[in-house]
């Protein structure tokens, strides 16, 4: 009913990289990331499950997806998202639940509880939950970069056309005060010509 494993999906080149990136004068900052994409179905798998009627594995995926965004998730925290993943799997496959496991324990400690056959179960819900954190973070980590780097581009074309505002309202000033400075010249210059029309009789 979950459709969860995939003895294909291996956990190598899941971490994707960030790349193909540019900037044009007028057009926003944005970074195209290349993904394996068994790591990116397997988010996509996750997100499907979001959907529908209220579940134990939906408030699992839930959960492991609120705490992953943030980039913020640690190792503990990954443990115990699997943990729940795997005691859900369980419950909603008809087999026993998974031992108790509460807040104050470590995972470490909690998985010794495990028998055989629940040891073969929570890796894959491991190798699930690291590969969902790892793709939340690094869209959490572009968006981020795009924030910025948009930011500061914002910043340095305002400063931009500040410094062309600037430059433009000197010319503005000095066209200004050459007008006027050419004005007092030609005032001058007609009074001493209507002066001496004056004096010689005209």
């Amino acid at each position: 009913m979950w459709g969860w494993f995939s003895s294909s999906f291996s956990g190598e080149n899941t971490n994707p990289s960030l790349s193909s990136r540019s900037i044009k004068s007028n057009a926003e900052f944005s970074i195209e990331i290349f993904s394996d994409q068994k790591a990116v179905q397997v988010l996509v798998d996750a997100k499907n499950k979001l959907v529908g009627p209220n579940s134990c594995g939906q408030n699992a995926y839930g959960y492991l997806m609120s705490g992953c965004k943030g980039m913020v998730a640690t190792e503990e925290q990954r443990m115990m998202f699997a943990w729940h993943l795997s005691d859900c799997f369980q419950k909603e496959s008809g087999r026993p639940d998974f031992p108790t496991c509460n807040d104050k324990q470590t995972m470490l400690s909690c998985l010794k509880k495990l028998d055989d056959h629940e040891h073969k179960i929570y890796p894959e819900f491991m190798l699930e939950t690291n590969t969902i954190c790892q793709q939340l973070q690094s869209h959490a980590l572009k968006n981020e970069i795009e924030r910025l780097v948009n930011d500061f581009k914002r910043s340095a074309q305002n400063k931009e056309k500040l410094d062309i505002l600037e430059s433009k309202s000197d010319d503005i000033l000095q066209s200004t005060s050459n007008s006027l400075s050419s004005s007092k010249k030609k005032r001058k210059k007609g009074l001493a010509i209507f002066s001496l029309s004056f004096n010689m009789g005209y």
